[in-house]
């Protein structure tokens, strides 16, 4: 197979190409914790296949399928959930798509048929201008970050968000296969649906951004109510203590008393209801590390109440290099799990929690009871709580924070227990 110039300068140009595809991956996936090897690995064999149907098969529609199939080969290098690889990839074709198509018609080009084998196009300056073209906006894109959370928006939005970039794929195919319009007229119609798109993406971006401050603000909502119990968990022991200091004196006459006429057993309980009342509300975390302790007594005593039976071990410092969102998280998420999950169970009701630290490590491990009965959504848990907009923080978001932290969990259950094991490093 005989190559000619512009067959080498679409070789060279199509390097570009595939670094301007990681770029854009860049704006729509946290690339952070990728491993390097294997995405260096993939974008080569991107290149190669691509290079290779050129090639080769050169025909709009293989080379449209093609590319739609390795960019979604490529979204598996990053962490995501599939309806947001859709979306990038729609999004990521659309703007590439709609940047060739305008460049090929204002050099004179016209689509004839997407199965021809012999494409008229052969501008080699056209080929180098699209693909700096579509390098440069990828920069410029390069500033919208929310996209990169992966927030998982609502079925309603996600699906317009999908169907705008792929309906303007359609009606660009459709434009360029009409031989009866005005060049300009297509390229004004192209730029009209690229601009849509790009409004589009900023919506996505800010509607990413929205989504992310709601739970946030959830969790700082949490926060709170975990603070103001562990401040009057404090205020109650320091009243307590206050007025035993001031009855002091009147306690020890009655209890000379007890003593003195042989009243031990009186004495012995006199002393227990001195005891009960300086932990009216009880403190079952004091290690000094105030999110952690605010969160387990809050939820310990929700669980007290509620008749489950708690083992505590706590082996942590009084400072953890953890946001107190993630601790919230992290913490309130598994522990509301356990509460509804062992409140559920007629008898036995028991939570078991272990959280400790040692050489940079924190771990934490949870099991509780439970009915047996657990709903899956393909191989995720599912909630089944009925609020799920506001109570869908769930494992997988869990999951997105213990990555800042290169942390694992793991989560299994036997036929009546049901356990979750974390590790989080460098806290």
């Amino acid at each position: 197979m005989a190559l000619n110039i512009y067959d080498y300068f679409y070789l060279i140009t199509n390097i570009l190409r595939a670094y301007t595809t990681y770029k854009f991956m860049d704006i729509f996936f946290d690339t952070r914790n990728t491993n390097k090897k294997v995405e260096i690995f993939s974008y080569t064999f991107y290149f190669i296949v691509i290079s290779f149907v050129y090639l080769t098969i050169n025909t709009p529609v293989v080379t449209f399928i093609s590319n739609i199939l390795l960019y979604f080969v490529l979204t598996f290098n990053y962490k995501s959930s599939i309806k947001h690889k859709i979306i990038s990839i729609m999004n990521i074709y659309m703007i590439l798509m709609s940047i060739e198509s305008i460049i090929v018609l204002l050099s004179g080009f016209i689509y004839t048929n997407g199965f021809s084998s012999n494409p008229l196009y052969s501008s080699i300056i056209g080929m180098i201008a699209i693909n700096i073209i579509s390098y440069m906006i990828a920069l410029i894109m390069g500033g919208y970050k929310n996209i990169k959370q992966g927030i998982d928006i609502p079925n309603v939005y996600w699906l317009s968000i999908f169907l705008i970039p792929l309906g303007s794929l359609y009606i660009i195919l459709t434009l360029l296969q009409n031989f009866n319009l005005d060049i300009y007229k297509t390229v004004a119609c192209i730029i009209i649906l690229f601009s849509i798109n790009i409004i589009i993406f900023y919506l996505y971006d800010t509607l990413s951004r929205a989504f992310k401050d709601k739970i946030e603000k959830i969790i700082l909502e949490e926060q709170n109510h975990y603070y103001q119990r562990q401040l009057e968990v404090i205020d109650s022991s320091y009243e307590n203590i206050s007025s035993l200091r001031h009855d002091i004196k009147n306690h020890l006459i009655a209890l000379k008393g007890y003593i003195e006429n042989g009243g031990e057993e009186k004495a012995i309980d006199y002393i227990s209801q001195i005891n009960e009342s300086l932990y009216e509300k009880e403190q079952f975390s004091k290690t000094g590390n105030i999110e952690i302790d605010s969160i387990l007594n809050y939820k310990l005593q929700e669980a007290k109440l509620k008749g489950i039976l708690v083992s505590l071990e706590l082996k942590i410092p009084s400072k953890l290099n953890i946001s107190p969102l993630d601790t919230v998280v992290i913490l309130g998420n598994l522990l509301d799990n356990a509460i509804e999950a062992s409140a559920k169970v007629e008898n036995n009701k028991t939570i078991d929690i272990r959280i400790k630290y040692k050489n940079d490590i924190l771990f934490i491990y949870i099991n509780n009871s439970f009915d047996g009965s657990i709903v899956y959504e393909g191989e995720k848990i599912k909630t089944t709580k009925k609020d799920k907009e506001n109570h869908g923080i769930g494992l997988n978001n869990i999951e997105k924070i213990l990555k800042k932290y290169d942390g694992t969990m793991k989560v299994y259950h036997t036929e009546n227990r049901f356990h979750v094991d974390i590790l989080m490093y460098r806290v």
